[in-house]
């Protein structure tokens, strides 16, 4: 005998054959989350620099001479 799972919508119990059968037919996938992968070591040696850019004049007299930079990780298939 097979196991027997809760339908959530009709309230109704169905088998696992039943229920993998009518995923299969409406090509639904299990996405399972994954686990959150740290990227930055924060618990390193190394001196914290002064943030110079973070003064109230953030103006500068050329073209090109402060600038900024943002290293956001975006999770793609690709990886």
């Amino acid at each position: 005998m097979g196991r027997v799972y809760k339908a959530e919508s009709r309230h109704e119990a169905v088998s696992l054959a039943l229920s993998s059968g009518l995923s299969r037919e409406n090509d639904m996938r299990v996405v399972r989350a994954r686990r959150f992968q740290v990227t930055i070591n924060s618990t390193h040696s190394h001196a914290l620099e002064p943030n110079l850019l973070g003064q109230e004049d953030f103006s500068a007299t050329t073209v090109n001479q402060k600038g900024t930079a943002d290293i956001t990780y975006i999770l793609t298939r690709e990886g």
